[in-house]
């Protein structure tokens, strides 16, 4: 008979005792510990990045604040003059010509009260200072000037401003009332008296005229509507 050729082959079975593992399965539970460190890197390199990007716009938004600083405003109405056209780009620059001159801006630095300020002290050619950050523009109506000039120091630009706006109104010679009524009184006399010398036809037509030229010097040249303000 014949002998069964696998007769010989014995199946050994090993036994693993509770607790152990197998070699098998060694690889993998020995790589979890290396995905959870690598998992854990990640999280704190995002965390690192987003507060790196936090740290960053809150030091632009500082800055930009600092740098941006107060704003002080004040508002004229001025007269126009006959001879002003309605353009109002024509308007805007006669103005800005008329505010931003030596005359008005040398005069406003030069008041005690103006000169002494750290703002002004600390410029090199404060003149020129004044004139690069002095804005000047036309409000809603013709006859409407807006001044403004930002910096850090709110209180000394508002004294900056309030010494450039009375220096504007005295160089207009809006600054002496008390002028204005005697130039009018004077006016209407020598009315009077070339009324006296007219012919009837010609004396309605010359009240006319005089009436319109004494309004027109009684109006202020230059009014104040808002003072020089920070604003909040």
């Amino acid at each position: 008979m014949a002998e069964n050729k696998f007769s010989s082959n014995k199946v050994r079975i090993v036994s693993q005792p509770p607790g152990e593992t197998s070699d098998l399965t060694a690889g993998p539970a020995e790589a979890a510990p290396g995905v959870q460190s690598a998992r854990r890197s990640r999280r704190t390199l995002l965390l690192s990045v987003a507060a790196v990007a936090i740290v960053l716009v809150g030091g632009f938004f500082a800055w930009y604040q600092l740098n941006r600083g107060a704003f002080v405003y004040a508002v004229l109405d001025v007269r126009l003059d006959n001879g002003d056209e309605g353009n109002r780009d024509f308007i805007r620059q006669k103005r800005v010509t008329q505010i931003k001159s030596w005359q008005v801006l040398g005069h406003a630095l030069h008041q005690p009260q103006v000169a002494e300020l750290e703002t002004v002290r600390r410029q090199d050619n404060p003149l020129e200072w004044l004139e690069s950050n002095l804005h000047v523009d036309l409000g809603p109506t013709l006859t409407m000037v807006e001044l403004s000039i930002r910096g850090s120091n709110a209180p000394e630009l508002v004294a900056v401003l309030d010494a450039v706006v009375d220096a504007y109104i005295k160089e207009m010679g809006s600054d002496d009332p008390q002028a204005t009524a005697q130039k009018s009184k004077t006016q209407k006399e020598m009315a009077e008296m070339m009324e006296a010398r007219m012919p009837p036809a010609m004396k309605a037509k010359m009240k006319h005229l005089l009436q319109a030229k004494i309004t027109a010097d009684e109006t202020p040249r230059v009014r104040v509507l808002q003072k020089p303000t920070a604003w909040k």
